[in-house]
């Protein structure tokens, strides 16, 4: 949904000196706003940029700020204000619906925000290590017996939370969320959350809001895991694994998903060309080896070491790419740990499962290593 910020209609301006007093018909309050802030909010028609021919020279971060100030003020007209069917491509249509107020303002969502931020880690470390000292995968309940109802009711209360979550960072980053969308994008189902403001906020805003919907099926995995071992649930357990899946593949670096905001906020790729292509390879090899050897330790050990190193390497590394080569090398050290605890072995697969098996596990390194680490700087050093 691209659309440039428009001021609300029927707005009476009157400037004072170096103020501009601004009536809004619609709730009867006068505003007195600087000049600069004023010439901003009279540029905003809904079809070109912001400050556009009014001689304005603003930065984009006190283009960004200025936009906020009108938002907060109730100045600008929100972009979906009734249930709109959006088609601007083949292949895509959803159906829009606004925000309700009460998550657009107010502390209530600013606390949920807050909350996932600060939790989700140390819940996902307490699920890992209550399920590792009750004998592993030994002491999670079997997988069925559950309601039919159950896949539905999961995956949809999960889309919900995740979709309420990034209009919850929105809210915190003073952004509300205009509209909520569900339908098609690329011939895929999908749910969405739009922002009018989002193209002009710096990149700390962007990955606060983007990572926070993933944030939320992490959480609501990790607690329904927790409560799935003692209460010996298939339910429960079953709603882990949903959180956990729809949390993974949202973080994949992927168009239309949160994951590449947060590919973004690190180095740019190298350019790829036959003597990279060489080092690359042999780096593999070398953190494929170094992983075997990890096998003979224990899961939580192999792990600990490949992120240690994975953060050194980032920090270390003398290229501008540094942070591009230690994604590569954890997720090719941590492919046989992996294969390791899924219990796959190729020795004994026929080739097809053995390259689906090893894309599989290779994925799943790719999540747990360098994904969990940017995750993590994400959210608890990167944010302001």
């Amino acid at each position: 949904m691209d659309s440039m910020p428009n001021q609300l209609p029927d707005l009476q301006f009157q400037q004072v000196g170096n103020y501009v007093r601004v009536f809004n018909p619609h709730n009867g309050i006068r505003y007195k706003l600087p000049l600069k802030q004023a010439l901003l909010l009279l540029s905003l028609d809904g079809e070109s940029w912001p400050g556009e021919n009014t001689g304005l020279d603003l930065s984009n971060e006190e283009l960004f700020n200025g936009l906020k100030k009108l938002y907060r003020n109730g100045l600008l007209k929100n972009a979906v204000q009734k249930p709109t069917l959006l088609h601007e491509e083949p292949g895509m249509a959803l159906l829009l619906f606004p925000f309700p107020r009460f998550l657009q303002q107010g502390l209530l969502p600013i606390l949920f925000y807050e909350m996932l931020r600060l939790l989700w880690l140390p819940l996902l470390i307490l699920a890992t290590v209550v399920v590792i000292h009750n004998g592993g995968w030994s002491c999670l309940p079997p997988l069925d017996g559950y309601s039919a109802l159950l896949p539905p009711a999961a995956f949809l209360l999960n889309i919900v939370l995740h979709e309420i979550s990034h209009a919850a960072a929105g809210c915190r980053f003073g952004i509300p969320a205009d509209a909520f969308g569900v339908g098609i994008s690329r011939f895929i189902p999908c749910a969405a959350t739009f922002f009018s403001l989002l193209p002009y906020a710096g990149t700390s805003t962007n990955v606060g809001i983007s990572v926070a919907g993933p944030l939320a099926n992490l959480f609501v995995g990790s607690a329904a895991l927790l409560l799935s071992i003692p209460a010996q649930s298939s339910s429960l357990l079953y709603l882990a694994i949903c959180s956990y899946t729809l949390g993974c593949i949202n973080l994949l670096p992927f168009p239309g998903l949160d994951g590449p905001s947060l590919r973004d906020l690190f180095t740019r790729h190298p350019k790829i060309g036959c003597r990279t292509a060489l080092h690359a390879l042999a780096a593999c090899l070398a953190a494929l080896t170094s992983g075997c050897f990890l096998r003979f330790l224990p899961a939580w050990a192999s792990f600990f070491i490949v992120l240690v190193l994975t953060s050194a390497a980032a920090l270390l590394l003398p290229s501008r790419h540094s942070v591009f080569w230690a994604r590569m090398l954890s997720t090719c050290c941590l492919l046989p740990v992996m294969m390791k605890i899924l219990g796959f072995e190729p020795l004994f697969s026929d080739f097809f499962t053995c390259l689906t098996s090893i894309g599989f596990c290779m994925l799943q390194s790719y999540l747990v290593g360098p994904v969990l680490l940017e995750l993590i700087f994400a959210t608890y050093l990167y944010q302001k």
